[in-house]
């Protein structure tokens, strides 16, 4: 059966889209840290009071927001809930201890945020399984005693495995924490099992000394810092359930988890993860056109990536990761001017911002993906049912099946029908309506008597963008020619191919 290819209007209907609100991304900073007016990133007064352009900015006479009313009785019972009555560590954490632990460390009482919360826990459920465990599953087996470390040398017959919501493994890791809190850890391992208050301060040492030294590289910086193997060996699952346990607990707390980029250490060979289903998939949106443009994505299933938009200037890259199932659009938005805070607009493409609110507003050049769709094969297609603004070519790499290159090279704008030209500020063509847009009948928008393929035919218009780019979308139920699949591969989409 042919499938009708919607405009952006009725996909944000069919497909939920969501919408966030967008924070300054312009400034460097992570959102959990704030911008000085010298435009360095920190969390203390000197970064976010008087002066502060980005972040979470306070009025440097107003107090921090305690940890006590961030970390509610209703966000932590929400997560060790959903853990078994047969948990060991159900019994056993609770958030007094949390509180407890919190109050003991000054630098963290007096700047923690919303959304450091949101990432600590989502590392925390994802370790212990929702509180689930005090300790390592068979950790007992393994020896993690680095003897080479004469600083911090094992003690007889003690294990250290992991331990508490951190789950704080390895000799120097439990001699150099104990140090620092005052414990005998190296001797004494056990009591990060035994203690809750004490198994929330060793995971608030590690916090504090190799977790938020990197907040300001985005979440993705979090789990390398916390489980480096993890990252680097690709391990898709565990890394986009992080994700997701971020994502729900910013929503929770009412904050903007901001771009998560998860591939930001991929260009430098850091990362290696593997393509298909079971190590997801990469995109790599590439910017060939002479001058920037501003990418926009949009998910209709799964996470939003690359924070829903972001510049790309002449001959720059970016590569974004998505996981199997995920659907949605990229774009190129032209002519972008936005503010500090990301607030702004575009001549052709624009969604309400730097980080996109919604799809872009025709017309624009579309490339639509599902990823793992029927018969396990991703589903992908370039658009120009709502006009077209920029040049798109998809390319698929390391898949199996037809996996042909889909897109539209040429230049609509040189030839685009005079009732249907979009004129820029320099009195210049930018960009090429559909039909449907223009004339807003039922002929050329494929609906009512002709919402079905046998009613609704090509047009003159359509048959106009169909010569020029036989490999892309011309009208609702262009289908045949125009959907392509693959299996198992990466994709690279490049503006002016």
């Amino acid at each position: 059966m042919a499938l009708k290819k919607i405009s952006s209007v009725f996909l944000i209907f069919i497909f939920g889209f969501y919408s966030e609100t967008a924070k300054s991304q312009n400034s460097g900073c992570s959102p959990i840290l704030c911008c000085s007016k010298f435009g360095y990133c920190g969390v203390t007064e000197d970064y976010c009071g008087s002066g502060c352009i980005s972040g979470p900015c306070r009025n440097i006479t107003e107090p921090v927001e305690p940890v006590d009313s961030i970390m509610t009785k209703k966000f932590f019972n929400g997560i060790i809930s959903q853990a078994s009555n047969g948990c060991a560590g159900k019994k056993f954490y609770t958030r007094d201890s949390f509180l407890e632990a919190a109050h003991t460390n000054w630098e963290f009482n007096m700047s923690v945020t919303r959304l450091e919360i949101a990432a600590m826990f989502a590392h925390f459920t994802y370790e212990t399984q929702h509180f689930c465990n005090i300790e390592e599953v068979n950790g007992s087996s393994f020896d993690y005693c680095d003897e080479g470390n004469m600083q911090y040398p094992c003690a007889h017959g003690k294990k250290y495995y992991g331990r508490g919501p951190m789950q704080l493994a390895w000799n120097y890791n439990y001699g150099s924490c104990g140090q620092s809190l005052g414990l005998d850890l190296l001797r004494k391992p056990e009591l990060v099992g035994s203690n809750p208050t004490v198994a929330f301060r060793t995971s608030l040492w590690f916090w504090m000394n190799s977790v938020r030294p990197v907040l300001d590289q985005g979440f993705g910086a979090t789990i390398k810092a916390i489980n480096s193997l993890e990252w680097s060996s690709g391990n898709q699952s565990a890394v986009m359930a992080r994700v997701e346990y971020y994502k729900d607990y910013c929503n929770q707390l009412g904050v903007d988890p901001g771009s998560i980029d998860l591939l930001s250490g991929l260009s430098s060979g850091s990362i290696d993860l593997p393509s298909g289903p079971s190590g997801g998939t990469i995109f790599t949106l590439k910017n060939n056109c002479p001058d920037t443009v501003w990418a926009g994505t949009l998910a209709g299933k799964g996470l939003e990536l690359g924070g829903g938009g972001f510049e790309l200037t002449e001959g720059a890259s970016k590569k974004l990761l998505a996981s199997a199932g995920w659907s949605g659009r990229f774009w190129a938005r032209t002519g972008c001017k936005f503010d500090a805070s990301g607030k702004g607009r575009c001549d052709t493409g624009d969604c309400g911002g730097l980080k996109c609110n919604g799809g872009g507003v025709s017309p624009v050049t579309f490339s639509e993906f599902t990823l793992v769709g029927d018969g396990g094969k991703d589903f992908y297609d370039v658009s120009l049912v709502d006009g077209y603004n920029v040049k798109v070519g998809i390319r698929p790499s390391g898949g199996s099946g037809d996996c042909k290159y889909a897109g539209c090279i040429a230049d609509l704008n040189a030839n685009c029908p005079n009732e249907l030209q979009v004129m820029g500020p320099e009195n210049n063509v930018v960009a090429c309506k559909s039909p449907c847009d223009v004339f807003n009948t039922d002929p050329y928008c494929c609906r009512g008597a002709y919402s079905t393929p046998q009613t609704c035919s090509p047009t003159d218009y359509s048959m106009i963008f169909k010569k020029a780019c036989p490999d892309a979308y011309s009208y609702a139920y262009d289908n045949v020619t125009s959907t392509f699949t693959c299996t198992g591969a990466n994709y690279e989409i490049t503006f002016c191919p």
